[in-house]
């Protein structure tokens, strides 16, 4: 192992209250065929050990640095974390405290980084693991793309995730992605306003919007599932998609890309909610649910037919939708200027 003070990529992993699980993150990163990295360690205001167990397991290793900040959430962290990172980084990675990195997964996403600099961003598949590190049942969507008026599953050795796909929430998820350092600064970064799940659904449009998305399909990421995770709480689930939508809806990036992103809103909500939603109802006939079915149906057909036809009264409604949802759960929420005012190539 080289202790390379000029590190290639920069690894940074917000903690908070990880005690029982970040000494194996670590080990996993020093585990990596890939030498030339930095860990850059955030305490997010933990209130267990894990800032003790981040300075034991950090001794000896100069590559690995411990920063504490108040709580204020994962994508402050995050976007703290950053701006220690080293002038010779490349790359940037943000692995989540309780996960673990297979023993190649640098180098195999950093080599596909170094041979196109068209790629701003390199992700892989990852496999699902429980609180003892054993591993379950791991299921996701396929990313979704055009097929006609319609869509299709995009096949696994298709490596190239569109901006579609992106937004239709493809299996992206966020700690997996290898960032172009370039692409990243030149990205809105973690948005604070948004909040927790989905934020990647947000940087990850930005990022293809620079370059391209490139998809490895091979599992070399562990993504340890709990009941703690916000991920696994379907009410603040769907308040976030929610807000990913609106927050979509608001870029004022340059007019090419304004139009890019309003393209994919409209794929997602108009045609592949739409077209899942009467699949659904056809699921509910054969089962014998008959009126829910057919209002399932008929619901889909209208939402798709609109969507096509009159994009623009879609897309108000959809607006409206949205802030009706958030209103309903007592939320009052706004896209903050922030993102209205991204910066776009």
């Amino acid at each position: 192992m080289t202790q390379n003070l000029k590190p290639r990529i920069s690894l940074i992993t917000p903690v908070w209250n990880k005690a029982g699980f970040i000494t194996d993150l670590i080990q996993s990163v020093k585990s990596q065929t890939f030498d030339d990295w930095e860990l850059i360690l955030i305490d997010d205001g933990s209130s267990d050990a894990s800032l003790e167990m981040m300075k034991l397991a950090s001794m000896g290793d100069p590559r690995i640095t411990v920063h504490s900040i108040e709580n204020g959430g994962v994508c402050r962290a995050r976007n703290y974390g950053y701006a220690f990172i080293s002038a010779s980084s490349e790359y940037v990675q943000f692995p989540d405290a309780d996960d673990l990195l297979d023993s190649s997964l640098l180098e195999t996403l950093i080599s596909i980084l170094d041979s196109d600099d068209s790629i701003s961003a390199c992700y892989c598949r990852y496999t699902s693991i429980d609180i003892d590190g054993q591993s379950i049942n791991t299921s996701y969507d396929k990313r979704k793309v055009r097929y006609g008026p319609f869509f299709r599953e995009q096949p696994d050795d298709d490596h190239r995730t569109q901006l579609v796909s992106i937004v239709s929430w493809a299996p992206m998820i966020e700690p997996v992605c290898l960032m172009r350092r370039a692409a990243f600064e030149h990205s809105n970064q973690w948005d604070t306003d948004l909040g927790q799940h989905g934020e990647g659904v947000l940087l990850f449009s930005d990022m293809a919007l620079y370059g391209d998305i490139y998809f490895v399909n091979k599992p070399l990421y562990h993504y340890r599932k709990h009941s703690e995770q916000h991920s696994a709480d379907v009410e603040n689930a769907g308040i976030q998609q929610r807000k990913v939508t609106l927050k979509l809806l608001a870029y004022t990036g340059s007019a090419t890309n304004q139009v890019r992103i309003r393209d994919a809103v409209l794929f997602f909500e108009g045609t592949v909610r739409s077209l899942q939603g009467m699949q659904f109802g056809w699921r509910l006939l054969h089962s014998g649910n008959v009126p829910k079915g057919l209002r399932s149906i008929i619901a889909g057909a209208l939402r798709w037919c609109l969507s096509s036809l009159m994009p623009t009264l879609f897309i108000s409604r959809l607006e409206r939708e949205c802030y009706a949802f958030l209103h309903l759960q007592g939320i009052d929420w706004k896209p903050a200027d922030a993102w209205r005012h991204g910066r776009s190539k």
